[in-house]
Protein backbone atom coordinates (compact mmCIF):
# COMPACT_ATOMS: atom_id res chain seq x y z
CA UNK A 1 0.00 0.00 0.00
CA UNK A 2 1.43 3.07 -1.03
CA UNK A 3 1.77 6.42 1.07
CA UNK A 4 -1.58 8.62 -0.66
CA UNK A 5 -3.30 5.41 -0.70
CA UNK A 6 -2.64 4.74 3.34
CA UNK A 7 -3.57 7.76 4.19
CA UNK A 8 -7.24 7.92 2.07
CA UNK A 9 -7.66 4.52 4.17
CA UNK A 10 -6.67 6.43 7.78
CA UNK A 11 -9.38 9.22 6.55
CA UNK A 12 -12.20 6.48 5.76
CA UNK A 13 -11.75 4.77 8.82
CA UNK A 14 -12.00 7.87 11.04
CA UNK A 15 -14.77 9.11 9.09
CA UNK A 16 -16.76 5.89 9.56
CA UNK A 17 -15.87 5.73 13.19
CA UNK A 18 -16.91 9.73 13.80
CA UNK A 19 -20.30 9.13 11.87
CA UNK A 20 -21.36 6.01 13.75
CA UNK A 21 -20.29 7.71 16.67
CA UNK A 22 -22.35 10.66 16.37
CA UNK A 23 -25.45 8.08 14.60
CA UNK A 24 -25.24 6.50 18.39
CA UNK A 25 -25.65 9.81 20.43
CA UNK A 26 -28.41 11.09 18.03
CA UNK A 27 -30.40 7.56 17.98
CA UNK A 28 -29.98 7.62 22.12
CA UNK A 29 -30.34 11.54 22.84
CA UNK A 30 -34.09 10.90 24.59
CA UNK A 31 -33.16 13.14 28.05
CA UNK A 32 -33.84 16.44 26.72
CA UNK A 33 -37.76 16.02 26.66
CA UNK A 34 -37.74 19.74 24.26
CA UNK A 35 -35.57 18.56 21.65
CA UNK A 36 -35.89 14.49 20.48
CA UNK A 37 -34.54 14.31 16.68
CA UNK A 38 -35.64 17.55 15.93
CA UNK A 39 -39.10 17.01 17.56
CA UNK A 40 -40.46 16.87 21.73
CA UNK A 41 -41.80 14.03 23.28
CA UNK A 42 -45.26 15.17 22.91
CA UNK A 43 -44.83 14.91 19.29
CA UNK A 44 -43.19 11.56 19.14
CA UNK A 45 -45.50 10.17 21.73
CA UNK A 46 -48.58 11.10 19.94
CA UNK A 47 -46.66 9.97 16.46
CA UNK A 48 -46.35 6.52 18.15
CA UNK A 49 -50.29 7.06 19.09
CA UNK A 50 -51.67 7.52 15.69
CA UNK A 51 -50.07 4.89 14.36
CA UNK A 52 -51.37 2.13 17.11
CA UNK A 53 -47.81 1.21 18.36
CA UNK A 54 -48.77 0.93 21.55
CA UNK A 55 -45.93 -1.75 22.67
CA UNK A 56 -43.61 1.81 22.21
CA UNK A 57 -45.80 3.68 24.38
CA UNK A 58 -45.67 1.79 27.16
CA UNK A 59 -42.13 1.66 26.89
CA UNK A 60 -41.98 5.38 26.90
CA UNK A 61 -43.84 4.75 29.94
CA UNK A 62 -42.26 5.31 33.43
CA UNK A 63 -41.37 2.98 36.23
CA UNK A 64 -43.35 4.56 38.55
CA UNK A 65 -46.53 4.47 36.51
CA UNK A 66 -45.64 1.13 35.38
CA UNK A 67 -45.27 -0.43 39.20
CA UNK A 68 -48.90 1.31 39.83
CA UNK A 69 -51.03 -0.05 36.47
CA UNK A 70 -50.31 -3.39 35.27
CA UNK A 71 -48.98 -3.28 31.48
CA UNK A 72 -52.16 -4.39 30.13
CA UNK A 73 -54.12 -2.20 31.94
CA UNK A 74 -52.17 1.22 30.36
CA UNK A 75 -52.24 -0.46 27.02
CA UNK A 76 -56.09 -0.94 27.23
CA UNK A 77 -56.14 2.99 28.26
CA UNK A 78 -53.57 4.12 25.35
CA UNK A 79 -56.17 2.17 22.87
CA UNK A 80 -59.27 3.89 24.41
CA UNK A 81 -57.67 7.46 24.85
CA UNK A 82 -58.60 10.57 22.38
CA UNK A 83 -54.68 11.91 21.52
CA UNK A 84 -55.10 13.07 17.90
CA UNK A 85 -55.52 16.92 17.96
CA UNK A 86 -53.06 19.52 17.26
CA UNK A 87 -50.26 20.06 19.89
CA UNK A 88 -47.91 22.82 20.09
CA UNK A 89 -45.39 23.06 22.45
CA UNK A 90 -45.24 26.60 24.48
CA UNK A 91 -42.92 26.17 27.11
CA UNK A 92 -41.15 23.41 29.71
CA UNK A 93 -40.05 23.66 33.11
CA UNK A 94 -37.97 21.46 35.47
CA UNK A 95 -39.65 20.70 38.60
CA UNK A 96 -37.05 18.49 40.88
CA UNK A 97 -36.50 15.48 39.14
CA UNK A 98 -39.28 15.95 36.52
CA UNK A 99 -39.89 17.61 33.17
CA UNK A 100 -43.13 19.44 32.85
CA UNK A 101 -44.05 20.56 28.88
CA UNK A 102 -47.21 22.54 28.16
CA UNK A 103 -48.83 22.28 25.38
CA UNK A 104 -51.71 24.64 23.39
CA UNK A 105 -53.77 22.81 21.54
CA UNK A 106 -57.49 22.85 19.77
CA UNK A 107 -59.82 20.06 21.32
CA UNK A 108 -63.38 20.64 20.52
CA UNK A 109 -63.04 24.01 18.97
CA UNK A 110 -61.69 25.09 22.41
CA UNK A 111 -58.05 26.41 22.81
CA UNK A 112 -56.78 24.72 26.00
CA UNK A 113 -53.19 23.95 27.31
CA UNK A 114 -52.32 20.69 28.56
CA UNK A 115 -49.51 19.27 30.32
CA UNK A 116 -46.87 16.31 29.86
CA UNK A 117 -44.68 15.32 32.82
CA UNK A 118 -41.96 13.57 32.78
CA UNK A 119 -38.93 11.76 33.80
CA UNK A 120 -35.15 10.19 32.50
CA UNK A 121 -34.83 7.10 33.51
CA UNK A 122 -31.97 5.19 31.64
CA UNK A 123 -30.70 8.26 29.72
CA UNK A 124 -34.78 8.20 28.20
CA UNK A 125 -37.88 10.42 28.91
CA UNK A 126 -40.91 9.15 29.67
CA UNK A 127 -44.00 10.29 31.06
CA UNK A 128 -45.44 9.98 34.36
CA UNK A 129 -49.43 9.15 35.31
CA UNK A 130 -51.68 10.90 38.47
CA UNK A 131 -51.81 8.25 40.69
CA UNK A 132 -55.74 7.24 39.62
CA UNK A 133 -55.79 8.62 36.40
CA UNK A 134 -56.81 5.16 35.11
CA UNK A 135 -59.51 5.20 36.70
CA UNK A 136 -60.53 8.94 36.55
CA UNK A 137 -59.87 8.74 32.74
CA UNK A 138 -57.02 11.55 32.73
CA UNK A 139 -53.51 10.43 31.60
CA UNK A 140 -52.04 13.88 31.02
CA UNK A 141 -51.07 14.71 35.13
CA UNK A 142 -53.74 16.90 36.43
CA UNK A 143 -52.02 20.14 35.64
CA UNK A 144 -53.29 19.86 32.43
CA UNK A 145 -56.83 18.28 32.78
CA UNK A 146 -57.59 20.11 35.86
CA UNK A 147 -57.99 23.00 33.48
CA UNK A 148 -58.65 21.85 30.54
CA UNK A 149 -61.53 19.93 31.96
CA UNK A 150 -63.28 23.01 34.08
CA UNK A 151 -62.87 24.85 30.67
CA UNK A 152 -64.35 22.07 28.46
CA UNK A 153 -67.42 21.91 31.23
CA UNK A 154 -68.48 25.53 30.90
CA UNK A 155 -67.86 25.87 27.81
CA UNK A 156 -70.09 23.00 26.38
CA UNK A 157 -72.56 24.42 28.84
CA UNK A 158 -73.67 28.14 27.53
CA UNK A 159 -76.37 27.76 30.72
CA UNK A 160 -73.62 27.41 33.33
CA UNK A 161 -71.27 29.48 32.02
CA UNK A 162 -73.08 32.67 31.73
CA UNK A 163 -74.10 31.70 35.11
CA UNK A 164 -70.62 30.78 36.43
CA UNK A 165 -69.34 34.32 35.00
CA UNK A 166 -72.14 36.05 37.48
CA UNK A 167 -70.96 34.49 39.98
CA UNK A 168 -67.68 35.91 39.84
CA UNK A 169 -68.43 39.46 38.66
CA UNK A 170 -71.00 38.95 41.74
CA UNK A 171 -69.00 37.17 44.70
CA UNK A 172 -65.61 36.67 44.19
CA UNK A 173 -64.56 40.24 42.04
CA UNK A 174 -66.36 42.48 43.53
CA UNK A 175 -65.88 43.88 47.23
CA UNK A 176 -63.65 45.76 49.12
CA UNK A 177 -60.76 45.68 47.70
CA UNK A 178 -62.45 44.79 44.29
CA UNK A 179 -60.42 42.93 41.88
CA UNK A 180 -60.04 44.00 38.26
CA UNK A 181 -60.22 41.71 35.63
CA UNK A 182 -58.61 42.70 32.28
CA UNK A 183 -57.67 39.76 30.77
CA UNK A 184 -56.97 38.01 34.01
CA UNK A 185 -56.10 39.18 37.28
CA UNK A 186 -53.11 40.81 38.56
CA UNK A 187 -50.48 38.86 40.99
CA UNK A 188 -51.32 40.99 43.77
CA UNK A 189 -55.14 39.79 43.63
CA UNK A 190 -54.33 36.15 43.90
CA UNK A 191 -54.21 35.05 47.76
CA UNK A 192 -57.81 37.19 48.05
CA UNK A 193 -59.29 36.01 44.99
CA UNK A 194 -58.25 32.29 46.49
CA UNK A 195 -59.26 33.30 49.90
CA UNK A 196 -62.78 34.76 48.43
CA UNK A 197 -63.42 31.59 46.88
CA UNK A 198 -62.40 29.22 49.77
CA UNK A 199 -65.42 31.68 51.72
CA UNK A 200 -67.85 30.31 48.77
CA UNK A 201 -66.80 26.34 49.19
CA UNK A 202 -65.02 26.62 46.08
CA UNK A 203 -61.75 25.89 44.64
CA UNK A 204 -59.07 27.83 42.48
CA UNK A 205 -57.31 25.00 40.99
CA UNK A 206 -54.79 26.43 38.61
CA UNK A 207 -53.50 29.77 36.85
CA UNK A 208 -52.21 30.43 33.55
CA UNK A 209 -51.25 33.09 31.41
CA UNK A 210 -53.73 34.82 28.98
CA UNK A 211 -52.48 33.70 25.77
CA UNK A 212 -52.91 37.90 23.96
CA UNK A 213 -50.46 38.86 27.44
CA UNK A 214 -46.82 40.14 26.39
CA UNK A 215 -45.39 37.75 28.90
CA UNK A 216 -44.36 33.97 28.37
CA UNK A 217 -46.87 31.03 28.38
CA UNK A 218 -46.92 29.61 32.17
CA UNK A 219 -49.57 27.22 33.46
CA UNK A 220 -50.28 25.77 37.04
CA UNK A 221 -52.40 23.54 39.02
CA UNK A 222 -52.48 22.65 42.68
CA UNK A 223 -50.95 19.00 41.81
CA UNK A 224 -47.67 20.70 40.86
CA UNK A 225 -47.10 21.11 44.46
CA UNK A 226 -49.29 18.28 46.32
CA UNK A 227 -51.86 15.45 45.38
CA UNK A 228 -54.30 16.67 47.70
CA UNK A 229 -55.45 19.96 47.32
CA UNK A 230 -54.22 22.91 49.91
CA UNK A 231 -55.56 26.38 49.92
CA UNK A 232 -52.33 28.09 49.76
CA UNK A 233 -50.49 25.75 47.11
CA UNK A 234 -50.64 29.29 44.87
CA UNK A 235 -47.49 30.70 46.88
CA UNK A 236 -44.67 29.15 44.74
CA UNK A 237 -46.88 29.96 41.33
CA UNK A 238 -46.74 33.64 42.75
CA UNK A 239 -43.23 33.53 43.33
CA UNK A 240 -42.19 31.99 40.06
CA UNK A 241 -44.38 34.82 38.33
CA UNK A 242 -42.87 37.01 40.24
CA UNK A 243 -39.64 36.11 39.43
CA UNK A 244 -40.43 35.90 35.70
CA UNK A 245 -41.62 39.60 35.68
CA UNK A 246 -45.30 38.36 35.23
CA UNK A 247 -47.70 40.48 37.13
CA UNK A 248 -50.88 41.12 35.54
CA UNK A 249 -53.51 39.00 32.72
CA UNK A 250 -52.84 35.99 34.96
CA UNK A 251 -56.06 33.62 34.50
CA UNK A 252 -57.56 31.73 37.55
CA UNK A 253 -59.30 28.46 36.98
CA UNK A 254 -61.87 27.75 39.58
CA UNK A 255 -64.22 24.81 40.69
CA UNK A 256 -67.65 25.88 41.69
CA UNK A 257 -69.61 23.69 43.06
CA UNK A 258 -73.18 23.44 41.40
CA UNK A 259 -75.22 23.21 44.77
CA UNK A 260 -73.34 26.99 45.68
CA UNK A 261 -74.58 28.23 41.87
CA UNK A 262 -78.43 27.42 43.29
CA UNK A 263 -77.62 28.58 46.81
CA UNK A 264 -76.74 32.34 45.35
CA UNK A 265 -78.32 32.28 42.04
CA UNK A 266 -81.50 32.82 41.46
Amino acid sequence: MNYYNSILLTWLISTIISFKATSQDFVSDWSNPALIHGSSFGHIFQANYKIGNYEKLLKLTSKETRNQHADSTIIKYYQQMQFGYQLKLISMKKQDEYFILNYTTNVSATESIISMKLIVELDTCRIVSHPNSYNKNIFFYGENMNIFQQRLLVLTDPVRLSRERRFMEEFILSGNPTIIWKKGIQLKDIPIFTARCRNFECRMVGLEIHPDSPFPIYCFVYEEYNIRYMHNWFEPAIKELHDAGVNEMIMPSVKIPSRILQTYLL
